[in-house]
């Protein structure tokens, strides 16, 4: 009897663990910090010193982007788009595939969207 409780408790154990390892996956690019994530790469001087957070457009419209098949942000009415060589410019030039950093407003919605080399 006593070995039964002992493999019960194991049992929850394990699965309160994975419970929070799944939790700790969920969170989205960027998580809830404010930290800003800064590639390796070389940016223009109309880019910022950090994204929030980067990833592959996987779907693109006028109310959201798609990154990588598994967050979706809302656009802001205040968006705005940014190509390595054009400062402004379009949602128009962004499409699925394209490797992208945004930067969020206080409401978690996309303010700025930029290509990645």
């Amino acid at each position: 009897m006593n070995k039964l409780k002992h493999h019960e408790k194991t049992k929850t154990a394990w699965i309160a663990l994975l419970l929070i390892l799944l939790g700790m996956a969920l969170v989205p690019p960027g998580g809830t910090a404010q930290t800003l994530i800064r590639p390796e790469m070389y940016f223009p001087q109309h880019y910022p010193e950090g994204f929030n957070g980067v990833g592959i457009i996987s779907r693109i419209t006028p109310e959201f982007v798609m990154i990588d098949d598994d967050y979706r942000f809302p656009f802001s009415r205040d968006i705005q788009y940014h190509r390595l060589q054009v400062p402004i410019s379009g949602r128009s030039q962004f499409s699925e595939g394209d490797r992208v950093g945004y930067l969020f407003n206080e409401q978690k919605e996309v303010l700025h969207l930029y290509e990645l080399p």
